[in-house]
């Protein structure tokens, strides 16, 4: 029986559908690898650009801290992550002093989701430092060490920035608790270390025998006629040693002065007196009248300020201070400077950015000082006075009023850099 065979076309039509089954094989190996791929790639230019994006956010983090810095060395850092964009960043701020480390992160996605990207950014700066305190870069700062009280009995006692302690928490006592006093615009911000400000100390001498003579020759004294106002001294200079207590009557005396006098006891004006001139006393000072700018008056015992106006530049050295309001309300020029050994007591406005500093306890009514910088050692009473600036005190009572931050204010004040390095910048 002869055998069969297939024609050569349909074996060759076999083999094509093998050849045909490998090939769409093949394929589909080499798409779905393709696929993989181009879904890696997805994934990773995403998980890239998030990145970038989160690294962005940190850096905007960085530079509103520096911003804030700037403005207010207190800051802390935000409350809480800030919305920006598609992402968020937060914000800490480290350290004490001049020397201060940001930390930034930003944040694109939901943790545990495929579009989530963390950066972090760690940047050390320093600060431009006070001539003075750090405490003055706070609205309020109580409490140097030991205990600290503050005291608000008045429900329109505001503080309008920080309130800053060394201490890690500070008493509150509320007079009023059906109306609890705001503390509005600020935080309080515990555990601070910061330098107590130094009150400042005269360098003059205040013995008299070093202004007795002068090259062994005696200092000249004031003649008979400058204490009745009879005579006319506009343009003294130099030294005059007065070796009683002195008392100023009668019209003008002493404008356009150049003149330092010695007085071995207390001293009171009762005329007017020019610029440019030093008092030195072993007494108590009583001013009833007007002085000129560019006035020096130290003393070891008290100065009382009455009926007066004044004009700029203004340095006091004194053991005690009262600056009274009188029958009249004084015309006081700026740049007023106040160091108190012992207690200071402020009845009036003192002109524009006065420095005033207390080692004892500080007394402050209604009609106080505006934009100042002030610092008691003891107890800082603040009865309504509206301040703008900083205050620091060991303890504080606030009957009332308002404490207003300034930086502008305290850097006109203390003469404060303004200078800001950045020291180091790590993206992590």
């Amino acid at each position: 029986m002869r055998g069969t065979s297939r024609p050569a076309w349909q074996c060759q039509k076999g083999f094509s559908s093998i050849i045909a089954v490998i090939v769409m094989m093949l394929l589909g190996v080499i798409g779905a690898g393709l696929t993989s791929v181009i879904i890696a790639e997805s994934k990773m230019s995403s998980s890239y650009n998030n990145k970038i994006a989160a690294q962005y956010l940190a850096e905007a983090g960085v530079r509103r801290a520096v911003l804030e810095l700037l403005n207010d060395p207190a800051w802390t850092g935000t409350q809480g992550s800030v919305l920006l964009g598609n992402g968020t960043y937060l914000v800490s701020i480290a350290g004490n002093g001049d020397n201060r480390t940001i930390t930034s992160q930003g944040v694109i996605g939901t943790k545990g989701t495929m579009n989530y990207a963390h950066q972090q950014a760690v940047v050390n700066v320093t600060l431009g430092s006070s001539n003075l305190s750090q405490a003055f870069t706070y609205a309020a700062f109580v409490g140097f060490d030991g205990k600290a009280s503050v005291t608000l009995s008045n429900s329109s006692s505001s503080i309008y920035g920080n309130l800053g302690s060394y201490l890690s928490q500070i008493y509150y006592v509320w007079y009023y608790t059906a109306s609890v006093p705001s503390v509005y615009d600020g935080q309080f911000i515990p555990n601070q270390t910061v330098t107590q400000p130094a009150v400042p100390s005269t360098s003059v001498s205040l013995t008299p025998d070093d202004y007795k003579t002068q090259n062994g020759v005696a200092t000249p004294t004031l003649p008979q006629d400058c204490y009745n106002g009879t005579g006319d001294y506009s343009n003294m200079s130099g030294l005059y040693y007065v070796d009683r207590a002195f008392q100023l009557n009668g019209p003008s005396f002493i404008t356009r002065s150049t003149a330092t006098i010695f007085v071995n006891g207390s001293a009171e004006f009762n005329s007017n007196l020019g610029d440019n001139f030093t008092i030195i006393t072993t007494g108590n000072i009583s001013v009833n009248s007007d002085i000129g700018s560019n006035i020096t008056i130290i003393t070891t015992g008290n100065v009382a300020f009455n009926n007066t106006n004044l004009g700029d530049n203004v340095t006091v050295y004194a053991d005690s201070v009262n600056f009274n309001s009188g029958g009249k309300k004084g015309t006081w020029g700026g740049n007023m400077k106040v160091y108190v050994q012992g207690d200071a007591n402020i009845y009036r406005t003192l002109g524009d950015d006065a420095l005033v500093m207390a080692n004892g306890n500080m007394h402050i009514t209604q009609t106080g000082p505006e934009n100042a910088v002030l610092y008691s050692g003891g107890t800082l009473t603040y009865d309504g006075a509206n301040v703008t600036g900083s205050v620091a005190a060991g303890s504080m009572v606030m009957n009332g009023g308002t404490i207003t931050y300034s930086k502008s204010v305290v850097d006109q004040v203390l003469g404060t850099s303004s200078g800001f390095t950045i020291n180091s910048w790590n993206n992590q």
